[in-house]
């Protein structure tokens, strides 16, 4: 029997698993949560990159508008280009991190699943040596 340390044993009830089933629950619970991290960092890569698509027919429209303008309206048309650029940089950026964060996420979800095979072959080295307790019902 495997006892997980928390507050839990204090209101529920001890599930009767051995260490190696124990563990791949733990896995298995610790690769779901993986998965939505990844599952959410994707969708915000795609609406940053609905978003820069929109930014650049912004930019196309206030370039081509620029063309026909002079004065302080040129001078006003170019900053707007120029924050739209910076906008475009700066989800680009957010992008780049978010697909280096997927890529930590994925290598934690394959040694995860090396684990969960380790634990199936019997080859998983666990970190406490199997100790016995005797308790009194």
């Amino acid at each position: 029997m495997v006892a997980a340390q928390s507050d839990k044993l204090k209101h529920a009830y001890l599930q009767d698993l051995s260490r190696e089933k124990f563990a791949l629950n733990a896995f298995e619970e610790e690769k779901k949560f993986q998965m939505k991290q990844i599952e959410k960092l994707q969708k915000a890569i795609e609406k940053l990159e609905a978003s820069i698509e929109e930014n650049r027919t912004t930019l196309e429209d206030l370039e081509r508008s620029g063309q026909y303008l002079v004065g302080s309206n040129l001078t006003e048309n170019q900053e707007k280009i120029e924050n739209v650029e910076k906008e475009i940089n700066g989800k680009q950026m957010k992008i780049n991190q978010a697909k280096d964060n997927i890529s930590t996420l994925q290598n934690a979800v394959d040694a995860l699943d090396r684990s969960m095979q380790e634990v199936h072959d019997g080859t998983y080295q666990f970190n406490a040596p199997i100790t016995s307790v005797e308790m009194d019902f």
